[in-house]
């Protein structure tokens, strides 16, 4: 499985990936992604390969995508919210991430 130098370049110290594919998380890569895997269903302790770690990681980017836009279109609603806030949020929400 192919993944860019740039993520591995950020999760240097958290994630160590072994020549078989197998994934082991540091003390400090436990402490970022068990909570965040853990508010959408998955535990740390089952990803065990560099694919299942990328499969997870697809899956809970896509979810925090869309808590995200869902609380961007609150904002929009909310009334106290400035017409210079609107126009971020408008700005955000127009971005075309690639699938």
């Amino acid at each position: 499985m192919e993944i860019s130098s740039d993520f591995w370049n950020a999760e240097k110290g958290l994630v160590l990936v072994a020549d078989d594919g197998a994934v082991r998380f540091t003390r400090n890569g436990r402490a970022k992604y068990a909570p965040l895997f853990a508010r959408h269903g998955y535990a740390l302790d089952n990803v065990k390969t560099v694919e299942r770690f990328v499969e997870v990681m697809t899956l809970v980017n896509h979810c925090e995508l869309n808590a995200n836009t869902r609380e961007f279109e609150k904002l929009l609603k909310d009334p106290a919210t400035s017409e210079a806030e609107r126009e971020v949020i408008r700005r955000a929400l127009a971005v075309d991430y690639p699938k």
